[in-house]
C-alpha cells in the first residue's frame, strides 16, 4: 500500500478573517484584502475536509471527478497556479495556471486513477493539490485528496497443500477439505477449477459452491479427491476463479499432490508395421518393448494368434518397476507368392499381466508381400527372317504384364543380335510393349531366347523366354581368295568384304590358325569380331589381312612358314598364330593390301608400296636378300603406283603411266624381264590397267596384266597352259603371252599355275592347271586356252588363289568352285549365307 504526506487545511489560519459560505453546492472562501486581486476557491470537498473519492474497486478506477474553482474577487488581476504534490494517483484535467481578471474564475477537475490491485484492501491513496497565487494574503493553499482501495482478498486456510501421500492404483483416496477465507473488504464469488491432471478432482458437499464469501468470512464444504493412474508423484492444482474486484496477495490455486502404488504396463508400439517386403527376403526383427512406468514389479506372457509368419524371442517374463523388456519379432523369411494383398502376412501378438484390472495389449504385426508378378501375352515364336549382315529388322512386338504391386524397370533381350527396347511396367496390371529388332552380326543361321530381366523384386518366376530366330545374309562388296603355303594343304580359303557392314568382313575356310577371326567356328563364313571400317581385304590361305579406312593394316592367322619358324608375314613377331587382327607397325596411309608368299605389301595413297614377312630372293623388294621377320619396307624403284599384286617369290605393280613393274625372285619368266635389286618394268606392257599374280604356293608363278584393249596377257612358266596361250609345255615366257579369249576382259585374277578373266559379257573364263576343277566347267583336265565357268553370267568381281577361284555375282551373292575351302567343285557353287 503507498502512503502520502496528510495535510491538514486550516483554511482559518491561512486566510485570515475568513468568511466560509454555502454558494451553489460549493464552499467559498473569500479574501478580506484589500489587494488588487483576491483569492476565492470553490470546491466539492466538504468544509475542512478536501477531496474524498470514496471506496474504488481494485483493478476500477472512480469515472468521476471532482471540481476545484478558484475566482478573483479582487479589483485587480491576479496570477494563479495548481499542482499535485503527487502524481502516483491522481492527476488535474484541464488548465492549471493562468492569471484571472476581477470577478474572473477557472475551474479545475481532479480525477483518481485506475486503483492497484496489488493494494491491500482498505488502504488510502492520498495526495495534496497545492494552489498558488500573487495574493499576497494567500500565497498557497492545500486541498488534500483522498481514495480508499475496495475489494475482497482470498487467504488459503488449509491444507497448504493436499497431500494424498501413496493410494493403490484405481483406488479413490480420502477426500481432503480445504478452507478459503476473505480478509478483504468486500465479497467475492468463488469458483474452483479441477487440475488438467484428471487423477485431481476438486468437490463441493452437498452441491454447488457457495455464490460469494463475505468479508471477513470462511468458506467450507470444498474437497479435494486423488485417483492414482500412474506411479510417478503428480503434482498438480485446482484453479480458484473469482467474481468481483480482487485486492492485495489473493490466493489463486490450492496445490495437490499424490502417488499411485503399483506396477503399470505399458506396451509399445501399439502396431508393428513391416510396410511392404520384398518376396524372397526376410523383414527385419522388430522390437516390442513391455515396460512398468509403476513401482511395483509384474510378470507378463506374449503370444501369436497364428505364428505362422513370426516368432517371438521369449514367452514370459517380469518387468521390475522403472524398467521394461524388450521382445524380439522376428518375421520369418518370405519366398515366391501370389498373395499381394495388403497385411497378408500379418499376426497379432496378445501381452497379458497379473496387474490387477490389466487388460490384454493387442498389437497388430503387418506385412504385406511386395514384388512384380510378371507375364507375357505373346507366346508365339519370333521369326525374323534371313536379313543383311549389320541390317536391323522391322520391329516385333512383345507385351509384358505386370500382376505385381510395384513397377518392374525391365531389360528385354536375346543376345547382341536379337534386342529388345527396356521400359518400366507398372504394377496392378500394367503393361509395357516392347519392341523386338533383329540385327544380325554374323551368317547364317542364329537364335536366341527373348528373357527379361529385372533388378525389382519378384514374386513369381519370370515367364519363360520366347523363341525369336533369324538369319544372317551377307552382300559382298569385294572378296579375296587365298591358298596354302607350298606343300600345306591345311590352308584354303577366303575373305568377303560385306557391303553396307559398317566395313565388316567374313572369312571361310580351314581354320587351323585361326585365320577366321576365332577358332571352333568351323569353316564360316564367319564375321571376324574386331574388324570393321575395312575398305581392302587379302587372303593368304592360312593368314589374312585388311586395311580399314584410317589406313592402317591388320593381320591375323599363321606367322610361320613349312618348317615352322616365324615368318613375320602378320606384320609383328613373337606370335606363332593368332585369331585376333593384329596391328602392322610402320604401315599408314594405306588403301590397298595384297598377300604373296609368305608375305604381304600395302600400297599407300601416296602411291608407294610397303612389304613385310619372308624376304628370301629378295621378294619384299627392297634389293635386300634377308630371311624371316622383316618389317614393313617399302619397294625399291616404285613410285605413282595405283594397284598391287604379290604372288609367288615376288611381286607386281601397276603404275599410273599403264606400266607394270616386278620384283623378287627370278625364274621362269616371272619378271617379265631379267633380273635386278629393285622392281624392273615388265617389257611390252605399257598399256595395262590391272595386274594379277599368282596366289597360293607356287614359287615362281606366272603374272598377268589387263590391256586397255581388253586383252590379258600373262608371262611365266607355261608347263600346264597356265599363260593360256593355247599351248602347254615346259617353257618359260619373259616376255607377255596374250591369253585366248573369247571376247573382251574387264578384270583378271591368277590362282597357282593358272588363272581367270571377268569378261565385258559378265561371263567368266579361266585356265591352266585344273585338278580340282578351278578351271570351272564341270572338268579337271588342264586347259591350255580359257574355258567357260559354267552357270554365271551375271558376275560383278573376280578372285582366284590356290586351287580355286570365287566371284561375285549380281545381288552380291558369292559363288566358288575348285578347292576353296568349303568344298571342291568343277563348278560355281553358292557360298553359304551370301
Amino acid at each position: 500500500m503507498r502512503n502520502h504526506r496528510t495535510r491538514t487545511v486550516a483554511l482559518v489560519s491561512l486566510l485570515t478573517a475568513s468568511v466560509l459560505t454555502a454558494c451553489e453546492g460549493s464552499a467559498v472562501l473569500r479574501s478580506s484584502s484589500d489587494s488588487l486581486g483576491r483569492l476565492a476557491l470553490l470546491s466539492d470537498a466538504k468544509p475542512g475536509a478536501g477531496l474524498d473519492f470514496g471506496p474504488i474497486d481494485c483493478g476500477a478506477d472512480s469515472n468521476a471527478g471532482k471540481t476545484v474553482t478558484v475566482k478573483n474577487d479582487g479589483e485587480g488581476p491576479m496570477r494563479w497556479s495548481a499542482s499535485l504534490d503527487s502524481i502516483a494517483y491522481f492527476a488535474i484535467e484541464g488548465a492549471s495556471e493562468g492569471t484571472l481578471e476581477a470577478g474572473q474564475s477557472a475551474t479545475l477537475t481532479v480525477k483518481a486513477g485506475v486503483m492497484p490491485t496489488s493494494v491491500e484492501a482498505g488502504s488510502v491513496e492520498k495526495a495534496d493539490l497545492v494552489i498558488t497565487t500573487d495574493d499576497p494574503s494567500h500565497p498557497a493553499v492545500h486541498v488534500p485528496l483522498a481514495a480508499t482501495a475496495q475489494g475482497g482478498t482470498l487467504e488459503l486456510i488449509a491444507p497448504a497443500v493436499a497431500d494424498f501421500g501413496q493410494t493403490p492404483l484405481g483406488v479413490a483416496s480420502t477426500p481432503i477439505p480445504v478452507s478459503l477465507r476473505n480478509t478483504g473488504n468486500a465479497p467475492l464469488k468463488v469458483a474452483v477449477t479441477s487440475p488438467t491432471d484428471t487423477q485431481f478432482a476438486f468437490g463441493w458437499t452437498g452441491g454447488d459452491a457457495p455464490a460469494e464469501i463475505a468479508p471477513g468470512a470462511t468458506m467450507t464444504g470444498l474437497n479435494a479427491t486423488f485417483t492414482a493412474a500412474t506411479a510417478y508423484v503428480a503434482n498438480s492444482a485446482g484453479v480458484i476463479e473469482t467474481t468481483g474486484a480482487v485486492c492485495g496477495v489473493s490466493a489463486k490455486a490450492i496445490p495437490v499432490k499424490g502417488q499411485g502404488l503399483g506396477g503399470i504396463v505399458g506396451v509399445s508400439p501399439g502396431t508393428i508395421d513391416l510396410g511392404k517386403v520384398d518376396c524372397n527376403t526376410q523383414g527385419e526383427p522388430q522390437v516390442l518393448t513391455i515396460y512398468n512406468s509403476g513401482n511395483l514389479v509384474f510378470t507378463w506372457k506374449a503370444a501369436l494368434k497364428d505364428a505362422e509368419n513370426y516368432t517371438l524371442s521369449q514367452a514370459a517374463g517380469a518387468v521390475t518397476p522403472g524398467n521394461f523388456f524388450q521382445l524380439i519379432v522376428t518375421p520369418k523369411a518370405l519366398g515366391m507368392t501370389k498373395d499381394l494383398a495388403d497385411n497378408a502376412f500379418g499376426d497379432l501378438v496378445t501381452v497379458t499381466t497379473d496387474v490387477a484390472g490389466d487388460v490384454p495389449h493387442e498389437v497388430p504385426v503387418k506385412q504385406t508381400a511386395s514384388g512384380a508378378i510378371l507375364k507375357w501375352t505373346t507366346v508365339i515364336p519370333l521369326a525374323f527372317g534371313a536379313l543383311p549382315i549389320g541390317i536391323a529388322s522391322g520391329e516385333k512386338f512383345l507385351t509384358l504384364i505386370n500382376d505385381g504391386n510395384v513397377a518392374a524397370a525391365v531389360e528385354v533381350s536375346g543376345s547382341t543380335q536379337f534386342v529388345g527396347t527396356s521400359g518400366s511396367v507398372p504394377g496392378g496390371g500394367g503393361a509395357f510393349v516392347s519392341s523386338v529388332k533383329y540385327t544380325p552380326d554374323t551368317l547364317g543361321a542364329q537364335k536366341a531366347k527373348i528373357e527379361i530381366t529385372t533388378a525389382a523384386p519378384i514374386c513369381q518366376p519370370l515367364p519363360t523366354g520366347i523363341a525369336a530366330t533369324g538369319s544372317g545374309k551377307g552382300t559382298a562388296a569385294a572378296i579375296s581368295l587365298g591358298g596354302p603355303p607350298r606343300n600345306r594343304g591345311n590352308g584354303q580359303g577366303g575373305c568377303i568384304l560385306m557391303a553396307n557392314s559398317g566395313g565388316k568382313v567374313a572369312c571361310f575356310g580351314n581354320n587351323e590358325y585361326g585365320q577366321l577371326g576365332a577358332f571352333n567356328v568351323g569353316n564360316g563364313p564367319f564375321v571376324v569380331p574386331e574388324l570393321k571400317d575395312v575398305v581392302s581385304i587379302a587372303s593368304g590361305g592360312d593368314f589374312n589381312c585388311a586395311a580399314d579406312k584410317n589406313g592402317a593394316v591388320w593381320c591375323w592367322g599363321n606367322n610361320r612358314k613349312k618348317n615352322n619358324t616365324q615368318t613375320g608375314k602378320l606384320g609383328t613377331t613373337g606370335i606363332d598364330q593368332t585369331e585376333v587382327p593384329t596391328l602392322v607397325n610402320g604401315v599408314s596411309n594405306a588403301i590397298k593390301v595384297a598377300i604373296g608368299h609368305n608375305m604381304a605389301c600395302a600400297l599407300s595413297s601416296a602411291g608407294t608400296v610397303q612389304c613385310w614377312g619372308y624376304n628370301r630372293n629378295g621378294r619384299l623388294g627392297d634389293g635386300q636378300s634377308t630371311g624371316n621377320n622383316q618389317p614393313p619396307t617399302e619397294v625399291s624403284g616404285l613410285s605413282g603406283i595405283t594397284d598391287i599384286a604379290p604372288g609367288a617369290g615376288g611381286g607386281c605393280a601397276r603404275r599410273n603411266d599403264n606400266t607394270i613393274w616386278c620384283w623378287g625372285r627370278y625364274g621362269r619368266g616371272n619378271l617379265g624381264t631379267c633380273c635386278g635389286p629393285q622392281a624392273m618394268q615388265v617389257q611390252n606392257m605399257s598399256d595395262a590397267i590391272a595386274v594379277a599374280a599368282e596366289t597360293g604356293y607356287g614359287r615362281n608363278g606366272p603374272r598377268c596384266g589387263l590391256r586397255q584393249n581388253g586383252e590379258v596377257a600373262c608371262w611365266g612358266p607355261a608347263s600346264h597352259g597356265q599363260l593360256g596361250g593355247g599351248f602347254a609345255f615346259r617353257s618359260d615366257f619373259q616376255s607377255p603371252v596374250t591369253v585366248s579369249l573369247s571376247g573382251t576382259a574387264t578384270a583378271v585374277a591368277g590362282y597357282v599355275n593358272g588363272g581367270c578373266a571377268l569378261m565385258s559379257d559378265k561371263t567368266i573364263q579361266c585356265w591352266g592347271r585344273n585338278e580340282s576343277g578351278q578351271v570351272g566347267d564341270g572338268t579337271t583336265f588342264e586347259h591350255a586356252s580359257p574355258g567357260v565357268v559354267t552357270g554365271i553370267n551375271d558376275a560383278t568381281m573376280i578372285a582366284a588363289g590356290g586351287r580355286g577361284a570365287c566371284a561375285i555375282v549380281t545381288g552380291g551373292s558369292v559363288k566358288c568352285w575348285g578347292d576353296y575351302g568349303l568344298s571342291s567343285s568343277t563348278t560355281p557353287q553358292a557360298i553359304p549365307s551370301f
